[in-house]
């Protein structure tokens, strides 16, 4: 590739060239900083070239790579984006159409145009690719370089040599001042992910084994058309992605349907992904309490959510019951393991209690007493409730004659007793019998219990017994009866 007025050869061929040749570099590289600078200012996304192979032992260009690294807090989209050198030949359009890279990773961009993404991965194993186009029209130079990262065509175009609107800019020499010397093989990386990459100090050469910021260097396999004697560090491996499940829970509503949602997890962007979602069975019913879901597949974009929502629908009801459960299950993952295959989801009852009564009243045992001579006496029947009924009720009670007569024995008192309807209240039905000194027999009345009203419950309150006698005792003494005749002796 030619540079400014400047043919380079390969590294190979670096032997040939004189020390006035080195002279000539030198005032290239001079002028090159004097022009260019070694980093434009950033913007975001905040991105750095943190590897560069540009020398490889493979076949050139089709073999060679850039690693760029987020250094950013959000994902950055390369959709759009262009990346060139600063030689003659510019393209006519973005040369990177797609790819994300995750705050604090990486990832390679390579000579789609030679290669494919599964070749690379064959020689250099699972990292994050994006693919370049026109990389021939950029094909990095063995000698010196000076590359652009531009977001955008608009940015781009006409200021690929001046590269004044370059989100990040450098340039790499590979056989002068503090720069390592390129071996036909290896890569060159920055040493620290906070270093200057416009100091010629702060790169070396890949070598086998050594760490890098990102990764530690390895060689490339023989595989792919890759030669197989490559060195570098290229990107962070992409960790195997773990999908999980979590859960939620939803009151179910008195009608229609409500939704339960379950959280499907991913632990990384990298990669399209998927699984697969099906629920069965807890303590719920599946078509009575729910809509049941089976192998609906939950797709994930590269670069995008990390949480899929998936929905099932609960049908809402009127019963009073416990809460109930569905499983969630996930299963069939495509680009990672499933490290949580299940969660439980919770149907949450919403419905009031209904209300049990089981009461009884209870109406005391017969009365018997005396009448007294004069006034009153109260006749006292009480009766009892034993277990509570809400909001109270009455209860209707009649006296009836026995053999005593209402309204000259005893006052008539038929009427209404009102509960609260709290556990063992008890009310009283008061008979008053009148007093008097008549000798007589004892007389009786009856209390008779009757409706229940004012309550919902009358159905569910028991009486035993209904009615009860009192009993008037007589307590005059009997009159004594003289009929007695006295009679005369005869003369």
């Amino acid at each position: 590739m030619l540079l400014p007025h400047v043919a380079l050869e390969k590294r190979e061929n670096m032997k040939k060239i004189k020390p006035s040749v080195i002279s000539i570099f030198s005032l290239l590289f001079a002028l090159i900083c004097a022009n260019y600078g070694a980093v434009s200012a950033q913007s975001t996304p905040n991105l750095i070239i943190t590897e560069i192979m540009f020398n490889p032992s493979s076949s050139e260009p089709a073999w060679e790579w850039i690693e760029i690294y987020n250094a950013g807090s959000s994902t950055a989209d390369l959709s759009g984006f262009v990346i060139d050198d600063n030689n003659d030949s510019a393209h006519a359009s973005a040369n990177i159409s797609a790819g994300t890279i995750s705050p604090g990773g990486a990832a390679i961009l390579f000579n789609a145009d030679s290669i494919t993404a599964s070749d690379f991965e064959a020689a250099w194993g699972t990292v994050n690719l994006i693919g370049v186009t026109n990389w021939s029209d950029m094909q990095l130079n063995n000698a010196f370089d000076v590359i652009g990262i531009w977001e955008s065509f608009a940015d781009y175009n006409g200021d690929h040599q001046d590269q004044l609107n370059t989100i990040f800019q450098i340039r790499y020499f590979s056989f002068i001042d503090d720069w390592p010397t390129t071996n036909n093989s290896a890569s060159f990386y920055l040493t620290s992910l906070t270093a200057d990459p416009a100091t010629d100090e702060n790169w070396e050469l890949s070598s086998i084994g050594g760490n890098t910021p990102l990764n530690t260097g390895y060689q490339s396999a023989a595989a792919g058309g890759n030669s197989g004697q490559d060195v570098g560090s290229p990107g962070t491996p992409i960790p195997e992605t773990e999908f999980s499940i979590s859960s939620g829970s939803i009151a179910e509503g008195d009608s229609g349907t409500t939704t339960l949602n379950f959280t499907v997890t991913r632990s990384d962007n990298v990669t399209d992904d998927s699984v697969q979602f099906s629920s069965s069975d807890g303590t719920a019913t599946a078509g009575e309490d729910y809509m049941a879901v089976a192998d609906l597949e939950v797709l994930f974009s590269a670069g995008g959510n990390l949480d899929q929502i998936v929905s099932i629908s609960v049908q809402g009801d009127t019963d009073f019951e416990s809460d109930e459960t569905v499983i969630g299950q996930i299963s069939s993952a495509v680009g990672g393991t499933i490290a949580t295959p299940s969660a439980t989801g919770t149907i949450e009852n919403d419905d009031e209690e209904p209300i049990v009564v089981d009461a009884t009243l209870s109406l005391s045992e017969a009365v018997s007493q005396a009448e007294g001579d004069s006034g009153t006496t109260n006749f006292e029947f009480s009766v009892a409730l034993d277990s509570a009924v809400p909001e109270g009720f009455t209860l209707a009670y009649t006296v009836s004659d026995g053999t005593a007569t209402a309204g000259e024995d005893y006052t008539d008192n038929d009427g209404t007793l009102t509960f609260d309807g709290d556990v063992d209240e008890v009310k009283t039905i008061i008979v008053e019998v009148t007093g008097d000194a008549d000798f007589e027999p004892d007389e009786t009345f009856t209390v008779e219990l009757g409706e229940i009203g004012s309550t919902d419950f009358a159905a569910d309150i028991n009486i035993p017994v209904t009615s009860r006698t009192g009993t008037i005792e007589n307590d005059d003494e009997e009159p004594i009866v003289v009929d007695a005749t006295l009679s005369l002796s005869e003369a």
